[in-house]
């Protein structure tokens, strides 16, 4: 019989992929869960405003795709180069905001 561990153990679910060809842009960003509801918001509205006032395309990985050894999820941006980095104020700010003390960004 195996051991209690192994059958704890579950694979990893399979991420699915993204096809960023038709974008001029497209990144990725290790967020905390904290990091990624902010900008995600109640009932989607972040990502939905971040998709109305900038015109990008984000998708962010759930909780059960996490980077490896981690603890932060996937979060995926995408878009032609003006709107990313009309966007990067806004989204550094709700890391902030999501991050309080400990954020490290400049």
């Amino acid at each position: 019989a195996p051991c209690a561990h192994a059958q704890m153990m579950q694979p990893r679910a399979k991420a699915p992929r993204l096809d960023y060809s038709q974008y001029e842009l497209g990144f990725k960003l290790l967020v905390t869960p904290n990091a990624a509801g902010k900008i995600i918001g109640r009932g989607g509205q972040g990502i939905s405003t971040l998709k109305k006032q900038f015109g990008i395309g984000c998708h962010i990985h759930g909780t059960e795709n996490m980077y490896p050894k981690s603890g932060c999820q996937i979060a995926c941006f995408f878009g032609n180069c003006s709107s990313i980095q009309s966007c990067m104020e806004t989204l550094a700010s709700q890391l902030a905001e999501a991050e309080g003390a400990n954020f490290q960004g400049t």
